[in-house]
Formats: C-alpha cells, sequence, structure tokens
C-alpha cells in the first residue's frame, strides 16, 4: 500500500525564494528608481545607488545560503501534520508583518537604534527563539553594529528619534 503521508513545501524554501526575488527585484530597479544611477554606481560610495545594491545583494546571499541550507537539510517538502491543532505558520508571519509595518512608522519616531532592539527583541520572541541570552546580546549589538557602520564609517545618517 502506498504512503499517503501529505507534503508541503518546507516554508524555509518559501522564505528563501521571497528574499532571492526581493534582491533581484532591488538591483533591477535601482535604475528606474534612482534617478541618474546604474548598477554599476554601487562602486561609489557616495552614489545614492549604493545602499540598495548592497541590500538587494545581501538578500539575494542570504536567500541562496538559507535555500541551500534547507534544502540540504530537510528537502524541498516536508510532511504536513495529521493534527488540526498543529501549530502553523500563518499567525507568525502575519505577526512579523504587522510588526516590520510597526517597525516603519516606530522608526522615524523612536530612531534606528530603539527601534531596531524592539524589532529584533520582539521578531526573536514572535519567532520562539529560547536563547534570551543570544536574543538580548542580537538585539544590542546588531544594531550597534549598524549604527557605526553606517553613521561613523560611510557618514550616511540614520533616522534618530526622540531617544537616541
Amino acid at each position: 500500500m502506498p504512503d499517503s503521508t501529505r507534503t508541503r513545501i518546507n516554508s524555509d524554501v518559501w522564505v528563501a525564494l521571497c528574499a532571492l526575488a526581493s534582491g533581484a527585484f532591488v538591483l533591477f530597479s535601482i535604475p528606474a528608481q534612482v534617478s541618474g544611477e546604474s548598477i554599476l554606481a554601487v562602486a561609489d560610495m557616495g552614489s545614492s545607488a549604493f545602499f540598495p545594491a548592497i541590500a538587494g545583494i545581501f538578500m539575494l546571499i542570504c536567500g541562496g545560503v538559507l535555500l541551500f541550507k534547507t534544502v540540504v537539510a530537510q528537502g524541498i517538502l516536508v510532511p504536513v501534520p495529521d493534527d488540526p491543532a498543529a501549530p502553523t505558520d500563518f499567525r507568525r508571519t502575519l505577526s512579523v508583518f504587522a510588526l516590520f509595518l510597526i517597525y516603519l512608522f516606530a522608526i522615524e519616531t523612536l530612531g534606528m537604534m530603539v527601534s531596531s532592539v524592539a524589532l529584533i527583541a520582539v521578531m526573536a520572541l514572535i519567532l520562539q527563539y529560547e536563547n534570551k541570552k543570544f536574543i538580548v546580546i542580537s538585539a544590542v549589538v546588531f544594531p550597534v553594529l549598524v549604527y557605526v557602520l553606517f553613521e561613523r564609517i560611510l557618514r550616511i545618517l540614520l533616522p534618530h528619534g526622540v531617544l537616541f
């Protein structure tokens, strides 16, 4: 008798494909969205295309690494649980989306540092990470690194809010 276990595409595969598509969209839209610039302007740090190009390249790299690791470790298809009460990723996905919308508004009021610390901490809780020490360290260290890189080294201003 054949195995009738239902399968679905692994959610990490979907995330990786979205990251790859988003990165490609950012890179291909630079000539249309950044006036007077081409994708080759990424070499000039003073160009208005520099940050979008770096972000697009970073998204492509992250999406590619995630896709590779997921396919190697888990495969593309995963079994669907028979338990109807099994948790779904849908609520977490909507929560992350809502959190990003809140972040977009908070970054103008609270600034990049405070908003990013909150974003990383709350997102880690939504995604059910259990290592609280790592969450706190990540929530503080990554925004500080981004601040130092952009504000101090690259001299690119980030949003400042009432607190920082």
